[in-house]
């Protein structure tokens, strides 16, 4: 059977048309970019994976560990208790490739032994549910009958842990067919902090589980039955749409010029492929299409009782339909525009303004604080201040105690800083995009060696304040964008543009790695861009409200209905 006639599992939650292209199609495949963000996440993927499997090999030292299809066979055969990097053999009566980290037995039956299979996995897996419960392993009782469950806790609804959780699928379904599938139908997944989580696989309303699965499997089946056909002269099976995958896809520059030449739905963040079904079936295959909706009409109907006689526009079916049509189409509009619109009236539109101003970001490695920085601004003169870039960082070992640190001296200077104002009757507030993080960055550093940092009910106090203002709350509460909500994308429609050509968060890990590896003339450069990053961040979120407090309250309401053309 040839290669190209298999299923992979990382293909069962992929997009069906590049499944279809990957094996030949009409349009051109571009290069993917593996730049230094990308490069660095497979190296941290790899790090994680090998201290996982070195953990593993060293609590199971009759683990097996092999390296080719036969050995796999072998150590099935013989009912090994641990097999680490199988390479399981194909089920080639439903054309499936499976992967596995490892598998691990459970028990037997007459027929032979029965295995679970257990991914590896850079990702966080689970959230906090107060009615759910998930079962948790660890590296040195892998099966899941050594598991306990977790209440309160479940695993995460996102697209990893769906890829996850359909490749487990995938792997069961295989070992099934290979007849050494265990009955308790669970797969495992080792997170990045070393913890197994035992995913049911029956389990229901997830995105993952066997049934869902098998529908998607028959879906991809059939696209790559159909595919042949086109090679023997039939009509191509698939056919362009946008989605979150698209970004890092080898033929995503040439679908982009089918949907854009279209004006295709999909190209609205973000919808659901289940939506666009929706609203291709009622006509709407356009983002231009879906802007000339009544977006009022649309959310009046949802929670709505539409008569089973009485006719009703498409507007209000497709209301019923789906929560967050008003959203999409007010993303239409602005795409409509070519840039944001007003969530608000232009009163409304408003940001809090002090006589002491000061906007703050921190960056991190590895969930770990290494650089506070803020930058101040006087609306009102106040001696001993300085407008300008102020830092505290840590280019040495970043240990608990140093990331305690530097927080406690950022505080010592940021806090002073706020009293100096109140005891001159000058008002104060400080700024940051996303308080989460910040918030949790502080809280970490003060839990790490409280001796040294202020009170966590200090800090908390201030940031529970009317004086804690976070840019992002403020942006969802009066800008309406065609997508993200980003710092990088509203700062450039404040006037703002950074010096760094490519600059981001995960980026500036590997300009840490950088920076940190030595003393010499290219570590300081890397310091120096990563200072000039976080002052620049500092900077967009001033840009930002000063934007949103002036200019900002011209931009054209969402509720405005665009000019049809």
């Amino acid at each position: 059977m040839a290669a190209n006639e298999l299923l992979s599992g990382s293909e069962v939650g992929r997009c069906p048309h590049r499944v279809a292209l990957e094996r030949g199609g009409p349009q051109v495949r571009n290069e993917v970019e593996i730049d230094e963000t990308y490069q660095r996440r497979i190296r941290e993927a790899e790090r994680v994976a090998d201290g996982i499997r070195q953990s593993v090999t060293s609590n199971y030292p009759d683990a097996v560990t092999v390296s080719s299809y036969a050995e796999t066979r072998e150590a099935l055969a013989a009912g090994a208790e641990i097999i680490m990097a199988p390479r399981l053999p194909d089920d080639t009566a439903n054309k499936r490739r499976a992967h596995a980290d490892v598998l691990v037995r459970t028990g037997r039956t007459e027929s032979g032994f029965r295995y679970v299979p257990i991914l590896i996995r850079n990702i966080e897996v689970t959230d906090a549910a107060t009615t759910r419960r998930i079962r948790s392993g660890s590296l040195d009782a892998l099966r899941p009958s050594d598991s306990t469950w977790i209440e309160g806790t479940t695993s995460r609804r996102s697209d990893t842990i769906t890829r996850a959780g359909l490749s487990l699928c995938h792997t069961y379904r295989t070992l099934e067919a290979l007849g050494f599938a265990d009955s308790e139908r669970v797969g495992g997944v080792i997170d990045r902090n070393g913890s197994l989580w035992w995913l049911e696989l029956e389990t229901e309303n997830v995105a993952w589980n066997l049934s869902a699965y098998d529908e998607a499997f028959r879906e991809r089946r059939a696209v790559l039955d159909a595919q042949q056909q086109w090679v023997e002269g039939s009509e191509f099976p698939t056919t362009p749409f946008w989605h979150r995958e698209c970004d890092n896809c080898p033929f995503s520059n040439s679908c982009n010029e089918i949907l854009k030449a279209s004006e295709d739905i999909s190209l609205v963040r973000f919808t659901k492929f289940s939506e666009q079904i929706i609203l291709r079936e009622s006509g709407i295959t356009t983002w231009r299409q879906l802007a000339l909706l009544d977006a009022g009409r649309a959310a009046a109907a949802y929670n709505s009782v539409l008569s089973a006689s009485a006719p009703h526009e498409t507007v209000e079916y497709l209301g019923k339909q789906f929560s967050q049509l008003p959203d999409l189409i007010f993303k239409a509009r602005a795409m409509w525009r070519g840039g944001p619109l007003r969530r608000v009236t232009a009163e409304q539109m408003q940001c809090t303004t002090a006589d002491v101003e000061v906007d703050v970001d921190m960056e991190s490695y590895n969930d770990h604080t290494y650089l506070w920085g803020a930058t101040v601004r006087t609306r009102t003169a106040i001696e001993g201040v300085t407008d300008g870039y102020y830092s505290f960082v840590e280019w040495g070992e970043l240990t608990s105690e140093a990331e305690s640190r530097i927080f406690a001296e950022f505080w010592t200077w940021f806090s002073g800083l706020q009293r100096d104002c109140e005891s001159k009757g000058l008002t104060f507030a400080a700024y940051c995009f996303y308080e989460q993080a910040e918030n949790g960055a502080m809280r970490r550093a003060v839990s790490l060696t409280p001796a040294i940092t202020p009170p966590w009910n200090e800090v908390s106090n201030f940031l529970t304040s009317p004086k804690w203002v976070d840019l992002h709350n403020t942006a969802k509460e009066c800008i309406q964008t065609e997508g993200p909500l980003g710092l990088k994308v509203l700062a450039p429609y404040a006037g703002f543009h950074w010096r760094d050509e490519a600059p981001g968060g995960e980026a500036s890990m590997v300009w840490y790695e950088t920076a940190t590896a030595s003393d010499d003339e290219t570590a300081l450069a890397s310091r120096q861009r990563i200072l000039e990053y976080n002052e620049d961040d500092c900077h967009a979120t001033r840009y930002l409200r000063d934007w949103i407090n002036t200019e900002a309250k011209l931009l054209p309401s969402r509720d405005e209905m665009p000019a049809a053309q």
